[in-house]
């Protein structure tokens, strides 16, 4: 998602959520694949940054495609008809 912002200028802020790929496709890059391409649309887009939420297992391979570990994450979750 691109999300224009009121501050920074009115900048871009791009949002990667919930990219999973099943076992059988993981061995294969595509998972990374996809992400160089997510963050190329990002970029071209004119996003000042690009942020998405991960596990602490999954830092290593983010980080790996160029991203750093900034910030924390705070949630509350309400039921919904889509639990």
């Amino acid at each position: 998602m691109i999300e224009p912002k009121y501050i920074r200028s009115s900048g871009i802020l791009g949002h990667i959520e919930d990219l999973a790929f099943a076992p059988p496709y993981t061995a294969d890059n595509l998972g990374k694949t996809m992400m160089k391409v997510l963050l190329n649309v990002g970029r071209l887009n004119g996003c000042y940054k690009i942020i998405l939420n991960a596990f602490d297992f999954q830092v290593p391979f983010y980080e790996g495609l160029g991203m750093k570990q900034e910030e924390v994450e705070m949630c509350i979750r309400y039921v919904n008809k889509w639990d």
